[in-house]
């Protein structure tokens, strides 16, 4: 069993997970707290797309509908997806971390986060502390296609969700061996267009 902390809770929110699915799952010794984990204003849909709640229940969240949950069940799907998002956090690279992977300073690889479109998949845990995830890297460097895939992304789709995305292997991206993820699939210097569509479709219903 997790320890779920008021710290862990900020984290899912910070990595972009519903409000209205952490609200519904709280732990009962947290329900005192809600209001200033997750904000006070009461969200009255899940907040995620039909596509991102399909990824992220391939990964065995579960609750994130809207139909009566048992809560036992809510707790254990917020435990597992607490352990996944401090994975997440955890293994991603700082920038530090990523300037001497690609022989970059510090600044440009800030600068490469911020462009439009980025260059680089990044999120904050904390205002200006910029955390970038395993996924997007090779042995030799950023795997390929990496400013057309952040293009093609919605704007709105979260970091941990494009992650889980990008590591799961997808319908659309067979070959002989088996199925692929889109990460797995760019890697081996397939044809980008499919991963470039089926990142398009995240965010749609």
């Amino acid at each position: 069993m997790v320890d779920i902390t008021a710290e862990d809770i900020q984290l899912l929110v910070q990595v972009g997970i519903s409000k209205a699915y952490i609200r519904k799952a709280l732990p009962e010794h947290l329900e005192s707290q809600v209001d200033h984990l997750i904000g006070a204003s009461r969200s009255t849909g899940h907040g995620l797309s039909d596509t991102e709640i399909a990824i992220l229940r391939r990964g065995g969240a579960r609750g994130l509908d809207d139909s009566p949950e048992d809560r036992q069940c809510l707790r254990e799907s917020l435990e597992a997806l607490i352990k996944e998002c401090r994975a997440f956090v955890t293994e991603a690279y700082d920038t530090a971390a990523v300037a001497s992977w690609l022989g970059l300073s510090s600044e440009e690889v800030a600068n490469k986060a911020r462009e439009v479109p980025p260059s680089l998949a990044v999120f904050e845990v904390h205002p200006g502390t910029l955390k970038f995830p395993q996924w997007q890297f090779s042995e030799s460097g950023l795997i390929p296609h990496m400013s057309d895939l952040l293009a093609a992304a919605p704007p709105q789709v979260n970091a941990f969700v494009l992650a889980r995305f990008m590591v799961t292997p997808h319908v659309d991206l067979d070959i002989d061996t088996g199925r692929l993820s889109p990460r797995a699939w760019l890697v081996r210097g397939l044809d980008p267009e499919p991963v470039l569509d089926a990142v398009k479709a995240i965010m749609e219903d």
